[in-house]
């Protein structure tokens, strides 16, 4: 992201790629795109002990780059969202 500002003038950041389901009701090819939905962790949620934690926070979706993107779009005032493809279900 970083680099992509740096070099281009960038009006607004949109993040895509695939997430894990924490709510059981988003099947596989579900897509999210509201962040606030979105939960980043720093690895992959494997077990259901993991996702059900997860999920408890509120959270619908699992992944793990959004944040850093949001966080970086937010530094350079841009605004930001996120497209996820759900890639293994809750």
């Amino acid at each position: 992201v970083r680099t992509a500002c740096d070099r281009s003038p960038i009006r607004r950041i949109v993040s895509t790629g695939f997430c894990g389901a924490l709510d059981p009701a988003l099947p596989v090819g579900a897509i999210v795109t509201d962040a606030a939905q979105i939960v980043s962790v720093d690895r992959v949620a494997v077990t259901p002990e993991e996702k059900a934690a997860l999920r408890r926070k509120g959270a619908a979706a699992v992944e793990m780059e959004y944040a850093g993107v949001a966080a970086e779009a937010a530094r350079r005032g841009l605004p930001c969202s996120a497209v996820r493809a759900v890639s293994d279900g809750a």
